[in-house]
């Protein structure tokens, strides 16, 4: 029997301004308070709920269950906790660490990357512990995503299967404009060290300048990226990219520089790997060497993540899509994402089917004065309460 489960809208604006006024900024990894609030919050509404300290050091998640009569479907809705730092402070008209309400719109660092959701998945376990469930909805509350950190990774694979929780569905609830996203990128992110042959720049002949071969280098990355990367596609997202985005060499003004550094910013598409992206960087390199004998690298992975995908027949996107339009009274869209997520932990290392869903335009998030729609993030939380009852009543 469908209950139409019903939530505050101004317990659950309160709460996302609260959240926004915590600080939880990546770097330096400081999740504590805000895992401090989250928990002390679901505990007051009565909501099993852990704090859990692992897998990084000082660096709590949050974990809150509420358990169905029967135990059968599990849902799992995930957000993290951590946010990318505020900049320029003088770059915001209002305070980022405030939670401010103007014009129908949330303000702050995280309001849409992800503090509105952390908020609708309190105000959601709420609403479904004053319901009968008969399957279990768990709340993921990670540390580390804005840098790539284990934390959803250490919940889903260590923690949740101790507690005999193992999801059916998962939903990561980012920032997508309402749209249902499949499939998210992966990316490489590799350091290239450009060597030389210092010397005094009133003899540059006598040197080999390593900023002249870094060049060489950008040049054919471009190349390749406008040329060849740009022949790939993905029926739901962008194009990959690859893209050098920083640059270090030399050390004084009259030395022909020994050593210039590169950071190579390769984007893929699900069906690519992130060995495959290696092994074309390898290759670039390699031809210019061939082409040059004065250039000299090494080169060094610094960071990589595996794109991730699910089938539009999934049946955690065809009960979403019946909830949007169920709400909404308009077709859902579903899309790829150009950016990564905890979904990736869902489906490729648990193979829990999952889907990327939140209120919040993502060109928003990183940005001075972040800001929410308050509308959107109402219509989300009608959805996802819709899906609950759909999966879990």
């Amino acid at each position: 029997m469908r209950l139409g489960l019903i939530f505050e809208k101004d317990l659950l604006l309160g709460t996302i301004c609260e959240l926004i006024s915590i600080p939880s900024r990546n770097p330096p990894g400081e999740e504590e308070r805000c895992a401090s609030y989250i928990k002390s919050k679901l505990e007051e509404y009565g909501i099993e709920a852990y704090l859990v300290q692992a897998p990084l050091e000082g660096r709590p998640q949050v974990v809150g269950v509420v358990r169905g009569d029967e135990g059968k479907t599990t849902l799992v809705l995930n957000g993290h906790m951590d946010v990318v730092p505020e900049g320029n402070i003088k770059s915001w008209r209002y305070p980022p660490f405030e939670g401010k309400i103007v014009d129908g719109r949330i303000y702050g660092r995280g309001a849409c990357d992800m503090k509105s959701s952390l908020g609708m998945m309190i105000e959601m376990a709420r609403v479904a512990s004053n319901a009968r469930l008969s399957g279990n909805l768990v709340l993921t509350f990670a540390a580390g995503e804005e840098k790539l950190e284990p934390g959803t990774q250490y919940l889903l694979k260590e923690f949740l299967p101790k507690m005999n929780l193992i999801g059916d569905w998962g939903v990561v609830l980012e920032p997508t404009s309402c749209n249902i996203g499949i499939a998210e990128g992966g990316g490489l992110w590799s350091g290239i060290a450009v060597k030389g042959k210092a010397t005094q720049s009133s003899v540059p002949e006598k040197g080999i300048n390593a900023i002249s071969k870094a060049s060489k280098v950008i040049s054919k990355l471009d190349e390749y990226n406008a040329e060849i990367l740009a022949k790939k596609r993905h029926t739901l997202g962008p194009k990959p990219t690859l893209k050098v985005t920083m640059i270090n060499g030399g050390i004084k003004d009259n030395i022909i520089p020994d050593l210039c550094n590169l950071v190579a910013d390769r984007r893929l598409i699900p069906g690519e790997t992130t060995e495959e992206a290696w092994k074309e960087l390898q290759n670039i390199l390699e031809e210019i060497k061939s082409g040059d004998p004065e250039f000299s690298y090494e080169i060094s992975e610094r960071t990589k993540w595996e794109p991730a995908e699910i089938s539009s027949d999934s049946g955690i996107v065809r009960h979403l899509t019946a909830s949007y339009e169920k709400v909404v009274g308009d077709k859902a869209k579903v899309v790829g994402m150009s950016y990564g997520t905890d979904m990736r932990n869902f489906v490729n290392e648990v193979k829990i089917p999952a889907v990327i869903f939140g209120p919040g335009d993502v060109s928003r998030a990183h940005s001075p004065d972040e800001f929410v729609e308050i509308d959107e993030v109402e219509m989300a939380m009608r959805i996802l309460l819709d899906l609950i009852e759909r999966l879990l009543v």
